[in-house]
């Protein structure tokens, strides 16, 4: 156990209203000391401790506190680390405009009110420290009693006399509102249609666009706020609909309209009409290979949209005398004039220009493929870094995909692999027995233009077991001022060691574990029942009692879930938070800039508590800090305060807390984020957790852009339009809420003749539509991302990325670096034209 020590960091609990325009003060503990945090991208804050006479003696830039995946209405909650000041000091909070938002004279009573909790806190520790020894006892990985000197040297916050002039320029200027001619008015309208459609206006005497929206599929409806004016309307379904029958039809455009009041327009109809070009491909017969099956199109219409795809064959000849085939391939577009290039997916594609497509006609083309020219097809090996083969599945990740997910190509017993590909899809490449690699990073691949690489490296992560001050290290050198310091949490672990009745003799537990929902005592719709082992009937038919199909245990604990061996459970869930997280795109360039700690501490029961989104309990869970799932938004929730005092009384140094959630039945509860110093993550993890790439191996890549580069979301889950729509600027350097360029972040990304917004279904970078959760007045720098949809394409864009090179670069390097940086980078993909 860590020996005691003299507590001279006083913790501030904060919590930020949900406009972010006023705090308000929650609580207070101690910690060992004030550490300096890492340096997050976005604007700051300022918090200032002054003297009993008025001197300054210490102040700190903060991140303006914000959460991602929160509930509307918590407000944000936060804390600040500042020295233990004296009583009568007066504590004071600035906004990013230097304005006062909080202020507090610190007295006797304040502090003492911190010391009691910081009391119960460390009581607490101790036996945390004696779980977490007991946990490294049982690792089988090394244990090292030592601490490096690294971590030894410890950057206790001095105390300085800041320049007080310059405090108040802590951030960016003030935000001001957008201007219109008028107060908005209110525009409704229908699109007749059951799937997505992006409804814009474009003023009608200049062309300017000036807010998009998206219609709602179950009712056609959509609305928007406009100043009064005249304006066109357009009804574009070729950027959010994939698998629709037409690959590109022109936006449907209404005539000039005046707005003067609030307005329901007359029904918008897109127009079906639609021609065929057909593609009869000629080639060697692909034997035991299915390259037939699919051909790759890109089409350019005569409005300039560039639209990628993957077509399905209509069917294919059996093989003639000489060894050949014959496939077809049916593209329907919109009437129009294109250029298309097409293929069989693994050949040089063949270019036709000024196709003229009519309603109802339909273009032929005849093409013989020589096996010489089936030259896109990647041959390869995947090897540790020893340079032994590695048996590893690869999955193909692109959103122009038919099914999202169209290939998965496994090796063979020498790693080696062969698959078509074109330019612009992403590979991931995942061990195929996790068991015997259960330390090996997947790896990411972009395809460019450039030949593929003939050898994959997976690289080997090392999970050192090493004790430090009654924590586990179990990632990283132990360099805490050059890195970002990760605690790791546990919430649902139980403490209880249950036993089970082995009624096969297969040598592990056959059972269902189950969430009633309904509390109605049997398997129901809407109920979640996850199965161990090899029980039948897999699945369980509703009206059936999974206990009775169980192999029975002894439940100690009254949760109604086998718990062997939690602690090691969790142990094992922080290795695969981290194994995702570092082989995952960015961060497996930066190996090196982590280090990650495990604290272990043991619930009474396992899983967490479910609620209605009313409040009502369905699910009771008696857990260490309280996770809870509200099923509305399927949000999670935890006592922060509590688990944030842990982890600074235990690691002052932390800058992020994951608060890991054992969840023995799967579930797709939205793991959550808040960017601050120290931050913290709520992340569902344990047995019935899947963090392969089937499933959601990107996910805590995806959350640390949040917290790391300060990046919004890219997705659109929220109907409606953004209610910042039209300010100039935002806080993230991957979103907009104003579609001029002058305003966008990534505009150094762009040509002056970019068009707004994109209308490209290819990897380029733009201004697309639809950011930050909402499908209107938010804009984001590419069609698909990390940000929009980790499980499609688990690849940051170029703006994304740079703001996370910025920020580890400020946190592992010692040299200053410009706050902010606006250096060009080549876009996701280079662009094919």
């Amino acid at each position: 156990m860590a020996a005691a020590k003299s507590p001279d960091g006083l913790v501030l609990d904060f919590r930020a209203d949900e406009s972010v325009e006023s705090v308000e003060l929650l609580g207070a503990s101690v910690a060992d000391y004030a550490a300096s945090p890492s340096f997050l991208e976005g604007p700051t804050w300022s918090l200032s401790i002054d003297g009993a006479s008025g001197e300054a003696s210490w102040t700190r830039r903060i991140a303006v506190p914000r959460a991602f995946h929160r509930a509307a209405g918590d407000g944000v909650r936060f804390c600040v680390v500042v020295p233990r000041p004296r009583p009568g000091s007066q504590a004071v909070m600035r906004n990013a405009q230097g304005d006062v938002i909080w202020s507090r004279t610190v007295d006797a009573g304040l502090i003492a009110r911190a010391d009691r909790e910081g009391a119960r806190v460390r009581g607490g520790l101790a036996s945390a420290y004696a779980a977490t020894a007991k946990l490294m006892r049982s690792t089988p990985a090394r244990l090292d009693a030592s601490r490096s000197d690294a971590a030894r040297s410890v950057e206790r916050e001095p105390f300085r006399i800041p320049d007080v002039a310059g405090r108040r320029s802590v951030g960016p200027a003030p935000v001001p509102a957008a201007s219109t001619d008028g107060p908005p008015l209110l525009v409704s309208g229908r699109v007749d249609v059951d799937h997505l459609v992006l409804v814009r206006a474009y003023e009608a005497d200049t062309g300017r666009f000036v807010l998009s929206t998206r219609q709602e599929p179950a009712t056609g409806t959509f609305e928007m706020p406009l100043p009064a004016g005249r304006y066109v309307f357009e009804a574009d379904d070729n950027l959010m609909n994939f698998d629709h029958v037409l690959l590109y039809r022109a936006p449907t455009r209404t005539a000039p309209t005046s707005i003067s009041a609030d307005t329901t327009l007359p029904d918008i109809a897109l127009d079906d009409a639609s021609g065929d070009f057909v593609l009869s491909a000629k080639l060697p017969c692909p034997g035991s290979q299915p390259p037939l099956t699919h051909f790759t199109v890109t089409a350019t219409s005569a409005d300039g949209a560039r639209i990628e795809r993957l077509i399905e064959a209509e069917g294919a000849t059996p093989p003639e005398p000489d060894g050949t085939c014959t496939a077809r391939y049916r593209l329907q577009l919109g009437p129009g004039t294109y250029a298309v290039e097409a293929a069989p997916l693994g050949w040089e594609s063949r270019r036709y220009d000024a196709l003229h497509i009519a309603a109802n006609s339909r273009i032929e083309r005849a093409e013989t493929f020589s096996a010489a020219e089936r030259t896109l097809v990647w041959r390869g090996q995947v090897v540790g870094e020893s340079g032994q083969p590695i048996p590893s599945v690869l999955h193909w990740h692109n959103r122009l995909l038919i099914n999202d997910r169209t290939f998965a190509v496994s090796t063979d017993s020498l790693g080696r692999f062969e698959t078509p590909y074109r330019p612009g899809w992403t590979a991931q490449f995942e061990p195929a027995d996790l068991a015997a690699h259960d330390s090996a990073a997947s790896t990411t691949v972009v395809m460019a233009d450039a030949a593929p690489p003939s050898s994959i490296v997976l690289h080997d992560l090392a999970f050192p077991s090493v004790n430090e001050d009654g924590l586990l290290r179990l990632y990283g050198d132990g360099n805490r001022r050059a890195r970002f310091n990760l605690l790791f949490l546990a919430d649902g672990y139980a403490q209880a060691r249950e036993s089970y009745v082995d009624s096969n003799g297969n040598g592990q537990w056959d059972g269902y574990a189950w969430q009633d929902l309904d509390q109605d005592g049997v398997v129901s719709d809407g109920d979640r029942v996850t199965a161990y082992g090899s029980p039948t009937p897999d699945p369980l038919p509703n009206g059936s009692v999974p206990a009775d199909f169980s192999e029975p245990f002894t439940d100690l604990n009254g949760d109604g879930v086998l718990s062997s061996d939690d602690g090691a459970l969790f142990h094992r869930s922080a290795r695969e938070f981290m194994r995702a997280l570092l082989g995952a795109d960015v961060w497996n360039e930066h190996r090196d800039a982590f280090n990650a700690y495990v604290l272990f501490e043991p619930s009474e029961q396992a899983g967490y508590s479910v609620v209605t989104e009313s409040g009502e309990a369905l699910i009771t869970r008696r857990t260490r800090y309280g996770s809870t799932l509200e099923l509305g938004q399927r949000l999670l929730f935890a006592d922060e305060e509590a688990f944030r005092h842990t982890a600074l009384a235990a690691l002052p140094e932390v800058d992020l807390v994951v608060l890991l959630i054992n969840q023995p039945v799967r579930d797709n509860a939205r793991g959550s984020v808040n960017p601050v110093s120290p931050g913290d993550m709520l992340w569902t993890a344990g047995l019935a957790t899947d963090w392969s790439i089937a499933g959601d191996g990107a996910g805590p890549a995806h959350e640390m852009g949040h917290f790391v580069g300060g990046l919004c979301d890219e997705y659109s889950d929220t109907p409606g339009v953004h209610p910042l729509a039209g300010r100039p600027t935002s806080r993230c350097p991957n979103a907009s809420y104003s579609p001029s360029l002058a305003d966008i972040p990534w505009a150094s990304w762009l040509s002056a003749d970019a068009r707004i917004p994109a209308r490209d279904l290819t990897s380029s970078l733009g201004v697309y539509e639809g950011a930050n959760h909402y499908p209107g007045g938010a804009y984001r720098p590419s069609i698909e991302s990390m940000m929009r949809n980790h499980r499609i394409l688990p690849v940051f864009n170029a703006p994304s990325r740079a703001a996370l090179e910025r920020a580890i670069a400020r946190r592992t390097q010692p040299w200053p670096l410009p706050v902010h940086s606006r250096r060009p980078l080549p876009p996701l993909l280079p662009r094919r034209d």
